[in-house]
């Protein structure tokens, strides 16, 4: 998985940090992966398709904060109010920065986007870091000699890639089938058990409004066998 983050400190400082999550054994072609594509954008920018990803996105996640704004915790409305404060800057609800930000979205071109981009992204200093359960022998001179590596790769302009879709198990031919239904007043709830050995929890609250959240538990497997019978 991978991060990015810009922004400015203490109103004085302009920073990014790019942060990816990979296993140990693979943090060479992950640190490559990281150059190669910063360097990419900064040289031929972004295409249709990646802006266009990057709208949609965007766009839904400031929808999704409006649709659940009248539950959100209070502690995060805390936290904008303090950074509020502390940036000197006014505090907006999310309607109200759906409201700003969804206009400028739409005006977005490719051209303005590498032009912010490069902004925090065009000067040559680099502060690059390994950590986590990967030893690497001479640390410094390894991860200087792999970027470098990277920086050596010749690369080319940008294309639109075919998309794929997420690999989604294909739709059940048979509907699960419910053979018991039990309500468990002590605690609101309804208990459901299929055909198929699953049991599910189901309970509507007004917690968070317009969402759904999914508790999955499976079970042991063979570690729960006793021995001599699996």
């Amino acid at each position: 998985s991978c991060s990015i983050n810009t922004g400015v400190w203490l109103k004085k400082i302009q920073s990014g940090s790019i942060f990816v999550t990979c296993k140990p054994e693979n943090w060479r072609p992950s640190l490559i992966l990281i150059e190669n594509e910063l360097r990419k954008a900064l040289l031929y920018g972004f295409t249709d398709q990646e802006l266009s990803i990057f709208k949609k996105e965007y766009l839904n996640q400031l929808e999704n904060a409006v649709n659940t704004s009248s539950t959100c915790e209070s502690q995060v409305y805390v936290g904008q109010i303090i950074n509020s404060l502390s940036e000197n800057i006014p505090f907006l609800d999310a309607l109200q920065n759906c409201d700003m930000l969804k206009p400028l979205l739409e005006k977005l071109t490719k051209e303005s986007a590498v032009k912010e981009f490069q902004k925090y992204w065009s000067c040559h200093h680099r502060l690059i870091g390994v950590s986590g359960n990967v030893e690497i022998k001479n640390a410094e001179n390894e991860i200087k000699k792999v970027f470098e590596e990277a920086q050596a790769i010749v690369l080319n302009i940008q294309k639109d890639e075919v998309l794929m879709a997420f690999p989604y198990e294909s739709r059940p031919t048979v509907p699960g089938k419910i053979i018991l239904k039990e309500e468990v007043k002590e605690f609101g709830f309804t208990r459901l058990f299929f055909s198929n050995n699953i049991v599910v929890n189901l309970k509507k609250t007004d917690y968070k409004k317009n969402s759904i959240i999914f508790n999955i538990n499976f079970g042991l497997g063979g570690l729960s066998v006793p021995m001599h019978q699996e």
